[in-house]
């Protein structure tokens, strides 16, 4: 408590000079306004307006009445005015449509007392004409900086992002590195909820209390010259006392007569036929649009509307200056700037060795997938691109590839909509280019192949399955091609069940349980970004069959329809095949179906430690 007393001892010794300058500047207009209708000249003004009078408040009263038929009129007004739905908390029946924007809502009640209703609508739409007004004055700046207009330090987020950029900082709790003020302290501001915490319980942690920085920096002297004037400072006690007298002098005024009542400003020759929010007059309306009811009314709404839009726009402006350390204006052109795509390119039949070409895509002409932004350059810039793709729904996997640093399907990758970091797109590693963004999947698929991916059972009558047709006939290889039904090209057209035509046909049973072993097993797509994102299969490709092919093979070895489990194991029980894994996990990562190739490797390897599938 006694260095808190210190605290304000000397803050407010140290801002004395500037209090009084604010104090001085506030009273400024009031003082100025009681001369006037004090002096000689302010006499003949306030007899003049006396004379008036009763006209100007006639002809007051009779737009009052005017602007009430108006709002009748209005379909902004009244039981019948556009209303949010009850469920959203509008359809109040104490809100009557009687002011402008009273669309019901007020789900807590607050404004059921009609004083309580006037008291809040009041404050509501000054924040809303102040919030407006912020909004013009922060895009203003920016704007003239964006136009080369050299200002020094008139843009309000980089005084901020200056602070923190630039190292002025406070230890916090006297621990070095440890600062609430810089970077690392806005990351534990959070943590003492505001401070509070440790400073109401007594315990001393030198800076805690984030009011206390502020304080330190202004007393510190910690600032930045605004405007490139010496001593004119907008992040330090100069630069507050100065804000706060402009705000006097340009609000005093008005303030004055809102809060005192319009009837303030006839001593010195002024008459408001309006009332406390809408005052009227030529002060308050010098375009006239009181003297046009139905307009009025309709101004009267779209006023409070924008009001609201400006308040969230002023939380947005804040929390994107938080994240990009930007401005609006400059988030609004990075977010509508063409983002650049780096994309592999080598042909084999030019002479040039493999390089990054970059392109420019307008991201919002075309979809939101990877896989969109490569058909859109090569239909519309570069029809020389080549690449594998197919479905465009994530079943094929024939558009596999490297997509910023991570083994991904093109189809299933959204978009990086960050102007400021282009995206590369590169064919799948350590594999064989065939030309830019389609590799050889040969050996891929041989090793598939090498684990025979299909039902294989025992028995006289499943003796002969085979995967594929097999036909007995002329090896010539410029036979004729023709459609084949039958081993008789003079039976009947009949469909082919069995290679064994007089096998039986009938379908292989198996129980819930076992067939729900399979899930997360046979949705593998064979794409090859799991194998193509290991190390191991990298350095091992032509021996170590790699996590697709392996979780192709537990499929199998799990499946109760199959009748050569043992087999399968023995196949796979050999040191390269299936023991250079060494568990990095890459491939349950990077699989974009979402499946664990490592825990079905580790399965097998406990199936071979068991003896059967576990």
């Amino acid at each position: 408590m006694c260095s808190t007393r210190l605290l304000t001892i000397k803050l407010v010794s140290s801002t004395g000079e500037q209090a009084s300058g604010i104090l001085i500047a506030a009273a400024a207009p009031v003082t100025l306004l009681t001369a006037l209708s004090k002096s000689s000249l302010g006499k003949q003004v306030q007899q003049g307006l006396e004379e008036k009078l009763p006209q100007l408040e006639a002809e007051a009263a009779a737009l009052k009445q005017q602007h009430a038929e108006a709002r009748s009129r209005s379909r902004w007004y009244g039981p019948q005015r556009p209303q949010l739905p009850a469920a959203l908390g509008g359809c109040q029946a104490h809100l009557s449509g009687a002011v402008a924007g009273d669309y019901g809502f007020d789900p807590l009640g607050l404004s059921q007392q009609q004083e309580a209703f006037d008291k809040y609508f009041e404050a509501e739409l000054l924040h809303a004409r102040w919030a407006m007004l912020a909004a013009v004055g922060c895009l203003i700046p920016e704007a003239l900086s964006l136009a080369g207009v050299e200002l020094g330090e008139p843009v309000w987020w980089k005084v901020g992002a200056a602070k923190l950029q630039g190292g002025v900082t406070l230890n916090y709790a006297g621990i070095e590195g440890f600062r609430i003020a810089g970077i690392e302290g806005f990351k534990t501001s959070y943590m003492w909820l505001g401070g509070w915490g440790g400073s109401m319980a007594g315990v001393e942690l030198g800076e805690p209390v984030w009011w206390k920085v502020g304080a330190a920096k202004l007393q510190g002297g910690v600032t930045l010259d605004y405007a490139g004037i010496e001593g004119f400072r907008i992040a330090g006690k100069q630069g507050i006392g100065i804000i706060a007298a402009c705000q006097a002098v340009l609000m005093g005024g008005p303030e004055y007569a809102r809060q005192v009542g319009i009837k303030s400003l006839e001593p010195v020759g002024v008459f408001l036929p309006g009332d406390q929010n809408y005052p009227g007059g030529a002060p308050f309306d010098p375009l006239g649009f009181s003297s046009k009811p139905d307009e009025f009314v309709d101004q009267a709404v779209k006023e409070v509307k924008n009001g609201r839009l400006a308040m969230l726009a002023m939380a947005g402006y804040f929390a994107q200056a938080a994240v990009t350390r930007q401005g609006p204006l400059q988030n609004l052109i990075d977010f509508a700037a063409d983002p650049e795509f780096q994309v592999y390119r080598w042909n084999p039949d030019a002479p040039e060795a493999p390089k990054y070409v970059s392109y420019k895509v307008d991201i919002n002409a075309c979809g939101p997938m990877m896989l969109d932004v490569l058909l859109k350059i090569k239909d519309e810039q570069d029809q020389t691109l080549a690449l594998r793709r197919s479905c465009r729904e994530g079943i094929c996997g024939s558009c596999a590839m490297n997509i910023d640093g991570q083994n991904n399907l093109a189809c299933l990758s959204k978009v990086n909509r960050d102007p400021a970091k282009a995206s590369r797109v590169a064919p799948l590693p350590h594999m064989f280019v065939v030309k830019d963004l389609v590799v050889d999947m040969s050996n891929f698929y041989s090793q598939y192949k090498s684990i025979k991916p299909y039902l294989q059972k025992k028995g006289s009558q499943y003796k002969s399955i085979k995967p594929y047709l097999q036909k007995k006939g002329s090896s010539d290889p410029n036979a004729p091609k023709e459609e084949v039904f039958h081993s008789d090209p003079n039976a009947p057209k009949k469909e082919i069940f069995h290679s064994d035509p007089n096998a039986p046909k009938k379908e292989i049973f198996q129980s819930k349980d076992s067939r729900a072993k399979l899930d997360g097993l046979y949705e593998c797509i064979l794409c090859a970004c799991c194998s193509t994102s290991c190390p191991s299969y990298w350095w091992n490709q032509d021996k170590y069959l790699g996590p697709a092919v392996l979780l192709q093979a537990y499929r199998w070895v799990i499946d109760s329809r199959d009748d050569f489990t043992a087999e399968r194991l023995a196949h796979l029980d050999d040191a390269y095949k299936l023991y250079r894994c060494k568990t990095i996990m890459n491939c349950s990562q990077t699989c974009p179906k979402g499946l664990n190739p490592g825990k079905a490797i580790a399965k097998i390897k406990q199936s071979l430690h068991k003896g059967s599938p576990v």
